[in-house]
């Protein structure tokens, strides 16, 4: 599966340290760990794979991800944002538009 900009990955096989991607350059990622400070670090794209895919097996061959986090829907979304973190960069930012609305701008010509 093809790692972007923004995706949730698993770095390494044994420490299921999660990052997300916050840049790429040929082969080569910088990932950010949530869970370790939001610290960047430097890895090889043969490293880390996808979370969503992990997860995904996890489930399929019914076996745990992490104690205490729910791949059933369990989980609230502070559980799962301190777990996984979420991906500033795609944020959309609606402080421009809402300016317009406010000052009678928007939509009207």
């Amino acid at each position: 599966m093809r790692i972007l900009q923004g995706d949730s990955v698993i770095i390494g096989s044994g420490k299921r340290a999660v990052g997300i991607v916050e840049r790429r350059s040929g082969n080569q990622l910088v990932v950010r760990r949530p869970d370790a400070g939001n610290q960047r670090e430097h890895v090889g794209r043969n490293e880390v794979s996808s979370l969503a895919e992990f997860m995904y097996t996890a489930r399929k061959n019914e076996t745990r991800f992490r104690n205490g986090l729910s791949l059933v829907g369990d989980s609230t979304l502070a559980e799962l944002v301190e777990a996984f973190g979420y991906s500033v960069g795609q944020m959309p930012d609606h402080r421009g538009a809402a300016g317009d609305v406010l000052a009678g701008s928007h939509g009207a010509s």
